[in-house]
């Protein structure tokens, strides 16, 4: 357990979702989840297991594609009916799979007066419900774009992914009229070495074996979460 320096001001803690929050992807708990709703066919849920496969060894050279191509899993979804699909899915699937030393490590912010961010590339509909099942601030994640009442399938913008977070973290910054001082960010993956640089106190949770590395050689936390 990280102790988090007194401060009598509010400060900012960055919290991604993905293997720091929770133990799994949660696109992939997702897909996992809509199979069984019959919402998805077998083919798509082993295209989105492969490319997970890949992703955890490094092999993925373009992962804003394939994430483009995950999200299309939501084309002509009711907003509505979705936000009732994911709301089950968090309640069913994500929250037991919360680790209690991150809600730990939130709470005990909490107590010091922190603002806790979740900074996820998962879709803002889900990181939104989780934000509100665990009674967070604030949500940065990735956009979908919405024509009346329907999902496109499309982005709205950028995925938030790598350096992206860093972009709009800076820009919720800047729009909130917050800072940086006495900031955290709690990470899992080397994708994320931008916002760990941008913080005062960067937290490396159950970490990559590139994320590892660079932890060790710049002297930052490493702790380990486990279910």
């Amino acid at each position: 357990m990280v102790k988090p320096t007194i401060f009598s001001m509010s400060y900012l803690v960055f919290f991604d979702l993905d293997e720091t929050l929770i133990r799994e992807q949660s696109q992939k708990l997702l897909v996992s989840y809509l199979f069984k709703k019959h919402k998805i066919n077998f083919l798509f849920l082993i295209y989105i297991y492969l490319w997970f496969l890949f992703y955890k060894l490094h092999l993925i050279k373009d992962v804003i594609k394939i994430r483009k191509r995950a999200f299309l899993i939501c084309k002509r979804w009711r907003v509505e009916d979705t936000n009732v699909l994911l709301r089950d899915f968090v309640n069913t699937i994500i929250l037991p799979n919360i680790y209690n030393e991150a809600l730990r490590e939130i709470n005990n912010h909490k107590k010091n007066n922190a603002i806790i961010v979740l900074l996820s590339s998962s879709l803002l509909p889900l990181v939104e419900i989780i934000k509100e099942s665990l009674n967070l601030d604030y949500v940065i994640a990735t956009s979908l774009e919405v024509s009346g009442d329907i999902y496109t399938g499309k982005i709205e913008k950028n995925v938030i992914y790598g350096r992206e977070k860093t972009v709009a973290a800076k820009k919720f910054i800047e729009n909130h009229n917050f800072t940086l001082n006495n900031s955290y960010a709690y990470t899992d993956h080397f994708s994320d070495l931008d916002l760990l640089k941008l913080v005062d106190h960067p937290i490396i949770v159950n970490p990559d074996k590139k994320l590892f590395k660079v932890a060790i050689i710049n002297n930052w936390p490493v702790i380990n979460f486990v279910l």
